[in-house]
C-alpha cells in the first residue's frame, strides 16, 4: 500500500517550502514595481520613436525578472521597506532593490550596496553597523514592510 494512505506519520508537519531566490545567468532583479515602471518607460520611449535610451532599456527589460518580496517574513529581504533609527536619532526609510531600480533619495538602495547588505537578513530589534570609509554608523531597525 503507498505510504500516501497510511497514518504512519500523521501528526509530523511538513518542513516549509524554501522559494528559491537564484536567477539564471544573465537576469538582472527587479521588484513588481520597478519592473512595472521600467515598462511603462519603454512603451513611453516607444511612443516617441526609435532613440539610444529606447534601445538601451528594451535589452534590459529583456532580461529584468520580478522577485517579489517574501510575504509574511520578519527578516529583511529583497523588497522589503525597512524604517531605520541612527545612533544620533535620525530615521530614515530604505526599500532593497535591484541595482538597476536604485534611487537613493528616493530610498531606493541596490541589494548591492553596503546599506543594503548590512540590513538584509536582520530583523526588528537588530543593531547593524556599517562601517563607511570616514566613520562607523549604528542603525536600529524600527519596522519591516
Amino acid at each position: 500500500m503507498s505510504k500516501a494512505f497510511t497514518s504512519e506519520d500523521a501528526g509530523v508537519p511538513e518542513p516549509p517550502v524554501k522559494r528559491d531566490t537564484r536567477l539564471a545567468p544573465g537576469a538582472r532583479p527587479f521588484t513588481p514595481d520597478g519592473l512595472a515602471a521600467l515598462r511603462s518607460r519603454v512603451e513611453t520611449l516607444r511612443a516617441q520613436g526609435p532613440s539610444a535610451d529606447l534601445a538601451a532599456l528594451d535589452a534590459l527589460l529583456k532580461v529584468a525578472v520580478a522577485v517579489p518580496a517574501p510575504v509574511g517574513d520578519s527578516r529583511v529581504a529583497f523588497g522589503s521597506w525597512v524604517d531605520v533609527e541612527d545612533g544620533e536619532g535620525k530615521r530614515a526609510s530604505y526599500r532593497v532593490v535591484g541595482p538597476d531600480e536604485a534611487d537613493p533619495r528616493a530610498g531606493l538602495v541596490s541589494v548591492e550596496s553596503p546599506l543594503a547588505k548590512a540590513f538584509v537578513g536582520k530583523h526588528v530589534g537588530d543593531e547593524v553597523e556599517l562601517e563607511l570609509p570616514k566613520a562607523t554608523r549604528s542603525f536600529t531597525v524600527l519596522r519591516i514592510r
